[in-house]
């Protein structure tokens, strides 16, 4: 799937503000992971969800879930999966 620089830029502006991993202490809950590569650097941060995040988190949870979220949203329309979004034709 092709992103605009300027979308990729966006994540790795995100990316550059957190940690690596942020770890929410619940084991059935899902893990995101997103790396950005830009020229020689590469960014990478590992949300292992939870509840109740240490408020020192909450802000950096909630920046990466803002591009977390529109790229999961338009990675799971082109996929054919019943029950999500229209099948990619």
């Amino acid at each position: 799937m092709a992103f605009p620089d300027s979308r990729i830029q966006v994540c790795a502006d995100a990316l550059a503000k957190l940690k690596p991993e942020y770890d929410g202490h619940v084991d059935d809950f899902p893990h995101y992971w997103l790396t950005v590569t830009v020229g020689d650097c590469e960014l990478t941060t590992k949300v292992s969800a939870g509840i109740n995040w240490p408020e020192e988190d909450k802000a950096s949870i909630d920046a990466f879930m803002s591009v977390w979220r529109p790229l999961s949203r338009d990675v799971e329309k082109l996929l054919a999966i019943p029950g999500r979004y229209k099948k990619r034709k």
